[in-house]
């Protein structure tokens, strides 16, 4: 409620309009385009798996649908501003729920009679240096306008709200400094404060300890010396019999 402003997006509908629809239309048909032609044309003169088997349209589909399945994922980790658990598992766990698709259902046919055109096809796949070029390199090509723009979006074209963040962001790493600062400053205070004089304390110590008397060592430094002790007692009288 302090910052009004922010709930103009909503209410002029500048998230979801005719215009944002047909943008997103646009570059799914890019995204399309460049995962098809660019497959297409790292496999055009037939390349051959590493057991000289030349390939085929199921090894071009399964190529072409693992590279829209990364570009999704892709896209929408690019598109999402906060990141949580739920929100890795989406998106890893998507990917990695393919690849496990893919190395049990070409494998089926033999037990379960499906997939016959799919069978093998992951061992050819897997085996193929053109499908891990297309892997890696295809979805970031297909990406480069949608990373320009959101380049674009968070530095020349920035909305209310992530002004907002940022005003907020820096105020919080202002703050986590000033703090680490002060402590730093006095670390070094304490480091640097007078140490007390050792030999002072250890003298005082000596001179308390000579106070002191031990049995057996009436003349070592004790309260009373073995020759007052004696004088102490009258040795002309009897020795109590202890009874």
């Amino acid at each position: 409620m302090n910052n009004p402003k922010l709930y103009k997006a909503s209410q002029s509908a500048e998230h979801y309009n005719t215009k944002v629809f047909w943008a997103w239309i646009i570059f799914a048909v890019v995204h399309s385009l460049v995962a098809f032609w660019l497959v297409a044309l790292a496999i055009a003169d037939g390349v051959a798996t590493s057991c000289g088997v030349s390939v085929g349209q199921w090894f071009v589909s399964v190529t072409v649908y693992t590279v829209i399945i990364l570009i999704v994922n892709f896209k929408a980790g690019l598109i999402t501003e906060v990141w949580t658990w739920i929100s890795h598992l989406s998106i890893w766990g998507s990917i990695a729920l393919w690849f496990i698709f893919l190395l049990i259902y070409c494998h089926l046919w033999p037990v379960f009679g499906i997939g016959i055109d799919l069978f093998a096809v992951d061992w050819q796949v897997f085996s193929s240096g053109a499908f891990w070029f297309a892997v890696m390199v295809v979805p970031v090509v297909a990406l480069i306008p949608d990373i320009v723009m959101f380049g674009f979006r968070q530095t020349v074209w920035k909305t209310p709200a992530q002004k907002l963040f940022e005003e907020e962001l820096l105020k919080s790493l202002s703050a986590r400094y000033t703090k680490q600062h002060d402590e730093t400053e006095e670390g070094i205070e304490l480091t640097y404060l007078p140490h007390p004089d050792y030999s002072s304390v250890l003298s005082t110590r000596l001179d308390k300890d000579k106070q002191r008397g031990y049995a057996f060592s009436q003349e070592e430094n004790g309260c009373t010396s073995q020759r007052e002790l004696i004088r102490q007692y009258d040795t002309t009288e009897d020795k109590p019999s202890g009874n």
